[in-house]
């Protein structure tokens, strides 16, 4: 590796039969499929390209035109050009050694589900939508789930929903950015606040979020997910539920209540009575004492 030339490596992860490199831009490897690599004792295949590491020096992978191959790649630092399939997609490394620690099995990746609220479904240029991922701290996840435009996204349908997945490791190194595009020359802002947990985005904000309804909130659109509206969810809505109807038929007089016991009433006496007598008795005593009274002093 020198200024004007640089040697890149690749190891063969999928096992293909043959392993080409094909260049263009700063250095050229001929027509594709390109140069034939050459395998070293510990595995790696290599190849010299006569370029030093810029933006311009382009380079693809692959099985010898049977087929198989990488996406664009970029050999822009002389340390990163160390490349394989890591079980996730092709990445480029610094060294052998971090290469190699970072193969895993397809049984050890994760998938995260991504989705997106195309608000121009009904436009015909935008029935389409991609997604395309770049990122990493020095490039590693360019091209994570396919060259330019990405990876075309799934409608669901009755709905201006699309989801892909995405590897759940790397969305959780916040280095990713995505560009959703229709495939066909027009894409939208680049989405830089990627997150593990807020997986959900829309045509007019760079923003993401973490549920359908906060996406529906911004939109100003009442939630009609069908998914979150079924009506056997609602109890309160249930046919099966019929009212009870009390039958006397078959009420058991056991648990009926006693009647309250009989009270026997009582009229109390007019109150003309009741005076009266204490009245005869005042006028009584009032005479005998104004009597005496007389006595003593007339």
């Amino acid at each position: 590796m020198s200024g004007s030339f640089t040697t890149a490596y690749f190891y063969n992860t999928q096992g293909w039969e043959q392993v080409c490199a094909y260049s263009w831009g700063a250095a050229s490897l001929g027509e594709w499929p390109g140069t034939e690599m050459t395998q070293e004792e510990d595995g790696w295949y290599k190849i010299v390209l006569p370029a030093g590491a810029s933006e311009d020096l382009n380079i693809i992978f692959n099985n010898g035109n049977n087929g198989k191959q990488t996406s664009d790649m970029k050999i822009t630092d002389m340390k990163y050009r160390f490349f394989l399939h890591n079980g996730i997609g092709f990445q480029k490394y610094g060294s052998k050694k971090d290469a190699k620690a970072a193969i895993t099995t397809g049984e050890d990746v994760s998938y995260t589900d991504v989705y997106f609220y195309n608000e121009q479904a009904d436009d015909e240029a935008w029935q389409n939508v991609n997604l395309y991922i770049y990122g990493g701290a020095n490039g590693e996840y360019n091209n994570l789930i396919g060259g330019w435009p990405g990876k075309n996204m799934v409608r669901e349908e009755g709905t201006n929903w699309y989801s892909t997945t995405v590897p759940t490791a790397a969305i959780e190194t916040g280095t990713l950015t995505y560009i959703f595009n229709n495939g066909n020359g027009s894409q939208l802002a680049d989405n830089k606040n990627i997150t593990a947990d807020r997986n959900f985005f829309t045509t007019s904000s760079t923003d993401s979020f973490a549920s359908r309804n906060e996406v529906y909130e911004l939109l100003g659109i009442e939630d009609t997910d069908p998914a979150t509206d079924d009506p056997a969810d609602d109890p309160t809505d249930d046919p099966t539920d019929d009212p009870v109807i009390d039958d006397p038929a078959t009420d058991d007089p056991a648990t009926e209540e006693p009647a309250e016991p009989h009270k026997p009433s009582f009229t109390p006496a007019p109150i003309v009575k009741i005076i009266a007598p204490v009245v005869k008795v005042v006028v009584k005593v009032v005479t005998r004492v104004v009597s005496i009274l007389r006595r003593l002093f007339w």
